[in-house]
């Protein structure tokens, strides 16, 4: 199977992002060691699916280029995390039912036996960080205005994402029921950065 080249391009500045983030969280002695120890992993996690997206999977157009609109998304939130700011208890709240759906996604990875062996490993390790993710954002509570703008934007890459998986029918119906309630957290989440003021 193949990738196109401008997909493992934006894998391998993905994985170039995903860097810089974890030495902006070294270099900020003021992020709480935990989220420093998460962006390491995340780093580890995003070097394997750099791997695996070059040696695996064909992948259409529109996903090419939500690929690369994904890793605007991901540069923006990057840049995000060197001003702190408050979160909500709502927002606390998306980030548990965000696990949720990225255990629905591993399982459906591990059930499915015709997606690659590599890619279900990397999804179990990247259900561990989202946990890590959520107990973060439950013990420490800082957004900056800017993250707002990003969550806007992440709603039309998921809506992206949703759309590819709807209209593919070689994907599975379950997969395409994560992604749909993938949206409907995303959208939740979007609201809630964008109703809360003081945010």
């Amino acid at each position: 199977m193949w990738v196109s080249s401008d997909l493992r391009y934006s894998a391998w500045r993905c994985l170039a992002i995903c860097s810089d983030l974890s030495n902006v969280l070294t270099n900020y002695m003021w992020v709480s060691s935990d989220l420093r120890h998460s962006a390491w992993r995340c780093l580890a996690i995003c070097s394997d699916l750099s791997n695996v997206l070059t040696n695996y999977m064909w992948v259409s157009s529109d996903l090419r280029y939500s690929a690369w609109r994904c890793l605007a998304i991901c540069s923006d939130l990057s840049n995000v995390l060197t001003n702190y700011m408050w979160v909500s208890s709502d927002l606390r709240y998306s980030a548990w039912r965000c696990l949720a759906i990225c255990s629905d996604l591993s399982n459906v990875l591990t059930n499915y036996m015709w997606v690659s062996s590599n890619l279900r490993y990397s999804a179990w390790r990247c259900l561990a960080i989202c946990s890590d993710f959520s107990n973060v954002l439950t013990n420490y509570m800082w957004v900056s205005s800017d993250l707002r703008h990003s969550a806007w934007r992440c709603l039309a890459i998921c809506s992206d994402l949703s759309n590819v998986l709807t209209n593919y029918m070689w994907v599975s119906s379950d997969l395409r029921h994560s992604a749909w309630r993938c949206l409907a957290i995303c959208s939740d989440l979007s609201n809630v950065l964008t109703n809360y003021k003081w945010v």
